[in-house]
């Protein structure tokens, strides 16, 4: 028996990841599409990922939550069994290597700095080969799954040819969702990290301007490492024991094993939330866009902060006339310079958010 302060415990918990998660994201793509200064690469990808966050806010919130928590058997039709369970693992398989994009992308900038860098129409590419990719791989799993009926109870459930198929398809699975993208976000964030960090500047002065670029791409590589950890943290325990149930290492015989499933669970979850309050804390340009967006909601939030130093952001005194903007523009590609000399780096949409 489950305690009534658990109960109202999860009930609260799932409505809140609901409800952040559907306004966060929403604001991503709101503020990204509606500001072409916004309109990078990186942000095309963090778009992607605010979509796959809300493609799983749907299909894994409320329905799935309310029919083997609230209701403990399936309620709906067979299609609508086999659309859930279709649509959770396309959306985590495009979060996990959307991520994996962003990565290896700004991996590319940063190592490579003289090389050209990504174009729209590529990024769109890619953003279309993440989709598919992710639909084909859940196919099998959308085949597999069908209602199952026990006691005069449907359950929504998975039902594969063979044990040793099941093993095999949760086990690709898991490597795909997890070792994989891991792997990639590992070796490419610490990578950059050695390069960015490490790096001694010859004895060449820096002005201050150079001095804000730098740390304009520190902030951004922080901003994105944090992103990275989030994910790690949020799906690893649940994919771990989704692999356990899998190959037959069973907790039910464990008096906890309610609780700790649905922590497991909320946590992957809940991993759609945080990444708009990453970037509402850790990037100013964000920042102002949100409170921007919620401003003009009635009743809504009526200051945009002022812009910090370093970010390169909208605010007081950001380029308003052509010719302010084409002298902006003159100063980057200078500072650009500076840094390739200097550092290694640059400073493209690649590398600043």
């Amino acid at each position: 028996m489950i305690s009534i302060w658990f109960q109202t415990a999860v009930y609260l918990m799932y409505t809140a990841v609901f409800i952040v998660s559907l306004v966060g994201n929403g604001l991503v793509c709101y503020v990204v599409m509606s500001s072409t200064q916004m309109q990078s690469v990186t942000n095309m990808f963090i778009v992607n990922m605010a979509v796959g966050d809300l493609f799983m806010t749907l299909f894994c919130v409320p329905f799935p939550f309310a029919a083997s928590f609230l209701l403990q058997y399936w309620p709906l039709e067979n299609y609508l069994c086999q659309t859930f369970t279709f649509g959770k693992i396309v959306a985590v398989l495009v979060s996990a290597y959307t991520l994996v994009a962003i990565s290896l992308n700004r991996y590319r900038a940063i190592i490579w700095p003289l090389k050209q860098r990504t174009r729209k129409s590529t990024a769109k590419y890619i953003i279309a080969t993440i989709w598919t990719t992710s639909v084909v791989v859940a196919i099998p799993f959308l085949r597999a799954t069908s209602l199952d009926q026990k006691y005069d109870i449907y359950f929504c459930s998975d039902k594969w040819s063979s044990e040793y198929t099941r093993r095999f398809s949760n086990a690709s699975l898991f490597v795909l969702q997890c070792c994989i993208p891991f792997s990639v976000l590992l070796f490419t964030n610490v990578r950059i990290g050695i390069v960015v960090w490490s790096k001694i500047p010859p004895g060449e002065a820096q002005n201050p301007r150079d001095i804000k670029m730098a740390k304009s791409i520190r902030k951004m590589i922080k901003m994105m490492a944090t992103v990275v950890i989030a994910f790690v943290v949020c799906w690893l325990p649940y994919d771990i024991l989704l692999v356990l149930r899998a190959f037959g290492i069973s907790l039910r015989e464990w008096s906890n094993q309610p609780y700790v499933w649905f922590a497991f669970h909320w946590l992957a979850i809940s991993h759609t939330c945080y990444n708009p309050l990453i970037y509402f804390c850790m990037n100013t340009r964000y920042r102002a866009g949100f409170v921007s967006a919620l401003r003009s909601v009635p009743g809504g939030l009526g200051h945009v902060p002022a812009r910090r130093d370093g970010d390169g952001l909208p605010g007081p005194g950001w380029p308003r006339t052509r010719s302010e903007v084409l002298v902006r523009q003159f100063r980057l590609r200078a500072s650009s310079e500076v840094l390739v000399r200097q550092f290694g780096l640059r400073a493209p949409s690649e590398v600043l958010v």
